[in-house]
Parts: structure tokens; sequence; C-alpha cells
């Protein structure tokens, strides 16, 4: 079970830090002991702090953008399955039109449901269970048109040129 934490969001975010932080610590220990032998004076392990510290923000940037650049080829490649399937001939009319019809239906129920908030009384029983359905509707709302309304070309080149800036 803690595996399968560890590979949540959350669990990274935890784990990442962790290990940041264990690696700081010791690093401030080795400094520390370099300090007090008399093997280096204090501005250098000064120094040497903060050259350690500018090695971490610079791996820390560089594992935002490799984050980045997966996030975007996973979005580049789930658009253009679906541009494939969309121009396919051999694709049923099931296979072209589901995801629209999923989509709809998630847009309709979380009106619905807003609806039911505004003008409807939700009994006591239920609002706890009623306003978690809608808040994971209305996360979802948000998917369907950031997938459908989201990145451009020109939002995608716009990240193409950020990305080769940031390479030199």
């Amino acid at each position: 079970m803690d595996t399968i934490k560890s590979f949540s969001p959350s669990g990274m975010v935890k784990e990442g830090l962790k290990n940041t932080l264990g690696i700081m610590a010791d690093k401030g220990v080795e400094i520390f002991s370099k300090v007090q032998d008399g093997k280096i004076s204090i501005a250098e392990g000064q120094q040497e702090l903060e050259q350690f510290k500018l090695q971490m923000q610079a791996d820390a940037e560089q594992a935002a953008l490799e984050m980045d650049k997966a996030y975007l080829a996973d979005t580049s490649d789930a658009r253009a399955a679906n541009n494939a399937i969309q121009r396919s001939k051999n694709a049923s009319f099931f296979a072209k039109n589901l995801p629209l019809m999923l989509d709809s239906i998630v847009v309709v129920a979380f009106l619905i449901m807003l609806y039911a908030i505004m003008f409807k009384v939700v009994p006591h029983e239920n609002k706890e269970i009623f306003y978690t359905a809608f808040g994971v509707l209305g996360a979802l709302v948000n998917q369907v048109f950031n997938y459908h309304r989201g990145t451009s070309q020109k939002a995608d080149e716009h990240f193409d040129k950020l990305n080769k800036s940031m390479k030199k």
C-alpha cells in the first residue's frame, strides 16, 4: 500500500521533499564536518553550500521541464490519436462519437446538479455525497473544456520557443 501511495502525485511530492531535505541535510553535515576539522574555512563552506543550493535548484528546474515535456507529449499523442480516429474511413460511428457523447453527458449532468443546488433542496443526509459528486463533475467539466478549447497551435509554438530558449 505504501508503494501505491508513493506513485500518487501527492506521494511523489512527499517523497521528493523527503529526499531533497535528506540530501540537503547530509550535505550540510558534510560541509560542517569539513569546517570543524579545519579542512576548509567557514567562507569556503558557505560558498560550497551556496553552490550546492544552486545545483539543487537547477536540477529541480530540469526535472520540472522534463515533466512539462512529458505532459505536452502526452497531450499531443492523445489529440493525434483522436484526429486519426476522426479521419479514418473504417472507424465506426460509435468510435468517432463516443468521446463527444461522454463529454456532453458530463456537461449536462453538471448543469443538472447546478440547477438542483440553486433551485431544489438537497436532503441533509445526502448533502456531502451530492456536493462531492458536484465537485468531481466540476473538475471533469474543466477537463472537457480544456481538451476542446485548450491549447491552440499558437500556444504550442509558444511552448516550443520557450523550451528552445531554456535550452540555450
